[in-house]
């Protein structure tokens, strides 16, 4: 009962929309012609002989590929970066790297459009002091989408900075501190303990990117109206086109269906990749953990322990392996057998054979 408002609220404004919109692609209707027609999927069939659909579907795909990474490897470089200890000049970093986030889209698309402008732009003013020629950004058809992408960049990375940032606090100083003592630099121990501990933010800062750059429809309306000669043209707008402007209701339906079942399809894709990377995540911490289960003095877990030790440089790991009265290092394996090296014993106990040096023992 308590889900019931919020349920009806999403069924009225959420799957109704969808539904009659699958509907309405089924018919030829134009708001000039109140009649429908049902036309089956000829609206579908007439789409995929478009050439224009499949230029839309390659500019989106062009834009998405162009923001996606960029702008999750600057949020992430940036959320690292005001996550040091920086005093008192911390807080405005963080004020002043998420401001563009605050600024409304259309407002923003305003102010990159002077920034463009081939005669007075900032763009072209500091480029001119490399030696390069001016360029008519948002006019030129190879250099508008990539100008988009850079404005939608510099709005959108605040966001993502901010979820990292939050992520970054749950990361434990401890593991830190243990990585250093172990001789373990600033870049081991961000590929080490950084990057692994902040896949789940990761993970949900790509499906937010994903959903974000097909939803694109701000700047282009005001940067470029979809030009020039539809090379900035998306998904969003050419259904604004067919539906709003042409009056073609069935023909913008069946692209908000088409557009619908994209996004429904990548998300999908996404998120079973996810649960395939989490149950990894599970196993590997549950057989850790009973591989380590003890705290030792240094206050680590079983897992952190681990992780800790596989920073450590392989002269550090093998002074660290126990010893025999005799000064021979001894291996136990994963599979119960157990090794000797550096002793008389050159046969493994049970009779299994030896470790070598290669191999990282358990």
């Amino acid at each position: 009962l308590y889900l019931l408002p919020s349920l009806a609220f999403l069924a009225l404004f959420t799957y109704y929309p969808m539904g009659f919109s699958a509907y309405l692609s089924l018919f030829r209707w134009n708001v000039l012609n109140p009649e429908r027609i049902f036309v089956g999927l000829e609206n579908y069939l007439s789409l995929w002989r478009e050439p224009l659909f499949w230029l839309v579907l390659r500019n989106n795909l062009f834009y998405a590929l162009g923001t996606i990474p960029t702008t999750m490897a600057l949020a992430l470089f940036l959320a690292v970066l005001v996550n040091q200890n920086l005093g008192r000049v911390r807080s405005v970093y963080r004020v002043a790297l998420f401001y563009p986030t605050m600024i409304p889209m259309v407002a923003a698309a305003m102010l990159w459009v002077w920034i463009f402008n081939p005669g007075i732009g900032l763009f072209n003013y500091y480029t001119s002091f490399l030696g390069v020629p001016r360029v008519e950004w948002l006019y030129d058809r190879y250099w508008a989408l990539p100008a988009i992408i850079i404005m939608s960049i510099w709005k959108n990375f605040g966001y993502f900075m901010l979820i990292y940032l939050a992520a970054l606090q749950g990361v434990p100083a401890d593991l830190y501190e243990a990585a250093s003592i172990e001789g373990a630099g600033a870049w081991r121990r961000f590929w080490g303990i950084t990057f692994p501990l902040l896949t789940p933010a990761s993970l949900f800062v790509f499906v937010v990117a994903i959903i974000s750059s097909f939803q694109v429809f701000d700047q282009v309306f005001v940067m470029t109206q979809g030009g020039p000669a539809d090379q900035t043209n998306v998904l969003t707008f050419y259904i604004y086109q067919n539906a709003f402007r042409f009056w073609d209701i069935g023909m913008g339906a069946t692209l908000t269906t088409i557009f619908i079942c994209l996004l429904l399809v990548l998300i999908l894709v996404v998120f079973r990749y996810v649960g395939r990377v989490e149950g990894n995540g599970e196993e590997a911490h549950r057989a850790r953990g009973e591989r380590g289960e003890a705290v030792g003095g240094d206050g680590l877990g079983g897992v952190e322990r681990l992780a800790v030790r596989g920073l450590r440089p392989p002269e550090r790991r093998l002074a660290d392996q126990p010893r025999g009265d005799q000064g021979e290092l001894r291996f136990q394996g994963s599979g119960g057998g157990a090794g000797v090296l550096g002793g008389p014993d050159a046969q493994g106990e049970g009779g299994a054979a030896p470790f070598h040096l290669g191999l990282d023992p358990a």
